[in-house]
């Protein structure tokens, strides 16, 4: 079944070094190469889960962006998330939200703190999150990276978190990667 999407459009060359330009002068990627969110792409992630697209996860810090499905699944698109694995962004996003998380602190303080997901049980193998040797970071698991990635481009480019301008982190912080 095809899915209408409702986000902008924008037309880029086949070229993925010409992407990767596009996102770091337009502000939306992380510093790091990002694949182009293409409809297929972002499709298939959307199949992934019974959410419609415009179904509303929350509204993310700091500038309380509304994080819908469509959102998620283009920056987890762009992140190299698998489909399988698209429902555990949405699971943390929607932690995020919560408010005894205090997420507006977690995204504005100048500490160097980032959210932590942490995922048990036989999805974990499938998915190949890591939780062995090098688990927080390092052990090239796709769905540790992706996973997480996804969660901080929704934080950057649906919620608005950007070093420097809401974020007061000193230091900054690797996790913010992925």
């Amino acid at each position: 079944m095809r899915v209408e999407l409702t986000s902008p459009i924008v037309e880029v060359d086949d070229d993925p070094e010409a992407f990767y330009e596009l996102s770091l002068a337009e502000g939306w990627g992380d510093g790091a190469p990002l694949l182009p969110p293409t409809d297929a792409r972002v499709s298939a992630l959307l199949a992934a889960t019974p959410l419609e697209p415009s179904f509303v996860i929350g509204r993310l810090p700091p500038r309380h962006g509304a994080a819908t499905v469509e959102l998620a699944a283009l920056n987890a698109a762009q992140a190299g998330c698998q489909p399988d694995a698209f429902p555990l962004v949405i699971a943390a996003l929607e932690a995020i939200v919560r408010p005894e998380l205090n997420a507006i602190a977690l995204t504005t303080t100048t500490s160097s703190v980032h959210p932590v997901l942490i995922v048990n049980g036989p999805s974990r193998d499938r998915l190949r999150i890591d939780y062995q040797a090098g688990c927080l970071g390092g052990a090239a698991g796709r769905g540790s990276m992706t996973i997480g990635r996804a969660v901080s481009l929704c934080l950057r480019n649906v919620g608005g978190q950007r070093a420097g301008a809401t974020s007061r982190t000193v230091f900054g912080q690797p996790a913010r990667f992925g």
